[in-house]
């Protein structure tokens, strides 16, 4: 599944269209797409992000399946500090938000939602991570009902992923977590990662590997260190990756196809 970042990563009009274009292209061998559209806000409500390109309509005009799933992004960006008191008011009160979530996948035609909050470290207080974690499983509980699937992305360097607790409370409701700790150029540090998101989650056949699709300077990954991840995934049995970011390079086709 391919995440559109697209005016949050400084794309221009022409390559919004153009990777937006591409993905709908390409359905046939994604499992979904996932794109920016929410903010958490004050008040532990859902904010829609008036600066973003309204990709939905596009991807169903570029020829995306009225069957295929789009995910709806839930994001922190741009991180502002008061972003974990907000967090805190949507624990405390979460089925405002949640009534909004449901409300807006019937309208616009939402599969399912990805919750990718990441709060400044320095305002992560302790207790939030568990509360983060039983709230997560609570969301997925309130959606499956209204057939929409529940994902989170985490990682190692923040205290409000705390794996264990994931596990207990979250992980059993909702319907995927992803690993963005393997978001790496280092071959070294994602064959780490990898390993530490597999004993973390992978039991659950609900991890999702999150791969870049570029290198961090926006060059290609050579096809040989490509083949050495995709084979790794294989090896473990893992067939869920989230791809940061579309578009994605023709050159993985065979590895996506392979999985």
């Amino acid at each position: 599944m391919p995440f559109l970042c697209l005016e949050r990563c400084n794309s221009t009009s022409a390559e919004i269209h153009a990777t937006i274009a591409q993905v709908g292209a390409t359905s046939a061998m994604l499992g979904g797409v996932a794109t920016e559209r929410y903010n958490l806000g004050e008040g532990g409500r859902l904010v829609v992000g008036s600066d973003l390109t309204d990709s939905l309509p596009l991807l169903r005009a570029a020829g995306w399946p009225s069957d295929a799933p789009i995910i709806a992004m839930v994001s922190s960006y741009p991180y502002p500090p008061q972003f974990a008191t907000w967090m805190r008011e949507v624990f405390a009160d979460p089925q405002p938000f949640v009534e909004q979530l449901v409300s807006e996948a019937s309208q616009h035609g939402i599969a399912g939602f990805n919750i990718d909050w990441e709060p400044l470290s320095s305002t992560v207080q302790p207790g939030d991570a568990a509360a983060y974690a039983k709230f997560l499983g609570a969301l997925g509980r309130a959606l499956a009902p209204h057939g929409l699937s529940v994902t989170v992305d985490v990682a190692t360097w923040s205290p409000l992923w705390s794996f264990p607790d994931l596990n207990a409370t979250a992980l059993p409701f909702i319907d995927g977590i992803m690993s963005m700790s393997t978001y790496t150029d280092s071959q070294g540090s994602w064959d780490r990662h990898l390993a530490e998101a597999i004993d973390a989650f992978g039991a659950s056949g609900k991890l999702i590997v999150g791969l870049e699709t570029t290198r961090i300077n926006g060059t290609a990954y050579p096809e040989a260190q490509l083949r050495q991840r995709f084979d790794a995934l294989k090896e473990a049995g893992m067939r869920r990756v989230g791809l940061w970011r579309a578009p994605v390079p023709s050159e993985w086709d065979s590895f996506l196809k392979g999985l």
